[in-house]
C-alpha cells in the first residue's frame, strides 16, 4: 500500500513538471530572444548618442577650424549639386537616399533578399494572429452555448423533481386518505424519474466535460497567441529598425532605390572628374573633423548642410533625440518582458522542489540567471 501511495505521488509530480515544462520553456525562449534585442538596442543606442556627441562637438568648434570646416562644407555642397544634376540623367534618387545607397552597396543585395523573407514572415504572422482571434471567437461561442445547456439542465432538473415530488405526494394522499395506491401510475412517475435523473446525469457529465475541454483549449490559445504576439513585436522591432536604418517603407522600396542606383552606376564615369575634385574636399572636410575627436566623420559628409545651416542641424538633433526615446522605449519594454518573466519563473518554482529544479536547469540551459 506504501509503495502504491509513494508511485502514485510520483507520477503527479510527474505530471505537474509535464504541465509546466512547455510554458517554462517558451518563457525563456522569451527571455532569450529578449536579451538578443536588448543587445542590438543598445548598439542602435550608442550610436546615436555618438552622432549627438559628433552634433555638440560640431557646435563648439573654435572659430577658425569651424570656418574652415564651413567652406569645405560649402564646396561639397555645391559638387554634389553638380554631380546631383549629373544623376538626374539616370536616376530619381535624392542626394539623401543616394547618400544611403551608396554607404550600404556592398550588402543591399543580401539585405532585400533578407528583408523580402522577413516581410513575408511578418505577414504569415499576421495571418496567424488573425486565425487565432477567430479561433478565440469560435470558443467564446461554444462556452456561451454549453453554459446556455447547463443553466437548462439545472432548471429541468429543478422542474423534474417538482413534478415527481408532487406526482409521489399525490399517490401517497391517495393511498392515505382514500386507501387507494395507483400502481401503474406510481410505476411509471418511478420509472419517468429514474429515466430523467439518468438523462439529466449523461448530459450534465457530457457539458461539465466539453467546459473544461473549453477552458483548455482557451488556455492553449492564449499561450500560443502570446507567442505569436511576442513574435510579431520582435518581427516588426527588427523591421522598423531596418526600415528606419535605409529610410524605407518597405522592401519594394528599398528595390527599387538600389535599381536606381545600380543603374546610375553606369554613368559613374562621366562624373569622375567632379567627383575626383569632391573626394579632395570631402578628404579634406574628414580630416578636420577627425583631429577634433568626431566619431563617424564620413556619415557628417553627407550632413554638410547641417555644418552650414544651424537650423538644420538643430533639426537633425531633434530627430535624433525623438529616435534616441524611441530606442529607450522600446528597451524598456523589453526589459520589462525579461523582468515579468523572471517572476513567473520564481513563482513556479517556488511551487515545489521538482519544479524548482526544473525551472532552474531550463535557465541553465539557455544561459539565464538562476532563480531562487
Amino acid at each position: 500500500m506504501g509503495l502504491f501511495h509513494n508511485k502514485s505521488k510520483e507520477n503527479i509530480q510527474t505530471e505537474i513538471i509535464e504541465d509546466y515544462e512547455g510554458e517554462v520553456r517558451k518563457i525563456c525562449e522569451n527571455i532569450d530572444n529578449a536579451n538578443l534585442q536588448i543587445k542590438i538596442i543598445r548598439k542602435e543606442y550608442d550610436e546615436v548618442n555618438r552622432f549627438l556627441q559628433d552634433a555638440q562637438i560640431i557646435d563648439e568648434l573654435p572659430t577658425e577650424p569651424k570656418e574652415e570646416l564651413m567652406d569645405t562644407a560649402k564646396h561639397l555642397i555645391e559638387l554634389r549639386q553638380d554631380i546631383s544634376k549629373l544623376k538626374r540623367k539616370r536616376t530619381e534618387l535624392t542626394e539623401f537616399e543616394f547618400g544611403i545607397m551608396e554607404k550600404y552597396e556592398d550588402v543591399l543585395p543580401d539585405e532585400i533578399k533578407r528583408l523580402k523573407k522577413e516581410e513575408d514572415y511578418e505577414l504569415v504572422i499576421k495571418s496567424d494572429l488573425r486565425k487565432l482571434a477567430g479561433e478565440k471567437a469560435v470558443l467564446k461561442h461554444e462556452e456561451e452555448m454549453e453554459l446556455g445547456r447547463k443553466s437548462f439542465l439545472n432548471k429541468l432538473g429543478m422542474v423534474s423533481g417538482v413534478v415527481i415530488g408532487l406526482l409521489l405526494a399525490m399517490y401517497l394522499i391517495l393511498y392515505m386518505v382514500f386507501d387507494t395506491f395507483a400502481d401503474i401510475a406510481f410505476l411509471f412517475t418511478v420509472i419517468g424519474g429514474v429515466f430523467m435523473a439518468f438523462y439529466i446525469f449523461m448530459e450534465t457529465d457530457k457539458n461539465s466535460k466539453a467546459l473544461k475541454m473549453n477552458v483548455a483549449k482557451v488556455n492553449k490559445l492564449i499561450s500560443i497567441t502570446n507567442t505569436v504576439k511576442i513574435k510579431y513585436v520582435n518581427q516588426k522591432a527588427s523591421l522598423d529598425f531596418s526600415h528606419d536604418k535605409y529610410a524605407v517603407n518597405n522592401v519594394m522600396e528599398l528595390e527599387y532605390r538600389y535599381n536606381q542606383y545600380a543603374a546610375y552606376k553606369a554613368d559613374e564615369a562621366m562624373r569622375k572628374k567632379a567627383s575626383s575634385i569632391y573626394e579632395f574636399y570631402n578628404n579634406k572636410y574628414k580630416e578636420i573633423l577627425t583631429e577634433y575627436k568626431i566619431h563617424d566623420a564620413e556619415v557628417w559628409s553627407y550632413q554638410a548642410d547641417a555644418v552650414v545651416d544651424h537650423k538644420e542641424m538643430v533639426e537633425i538633433r531633434h530627430k535624433l533625440n525623438e529616435r534616441r526615446q524611441k530606442i529607450r522605449e522600446k528597451l524598456e519594454k523589453n526589459v520589462k518582458l525579461i523582468t515579468e518573466s523572471g517572476e513567473r519563473l520564481a513563482n513556479i518554482g517556488k511551487k515545489s522542489p521538482e519544479l524548482s529544479i526544473m525551472v532552474n536547469g531550463m535557465m541553465e540551459f539557455y544561459g539565464i540567471g538562476e532563480t531562487s
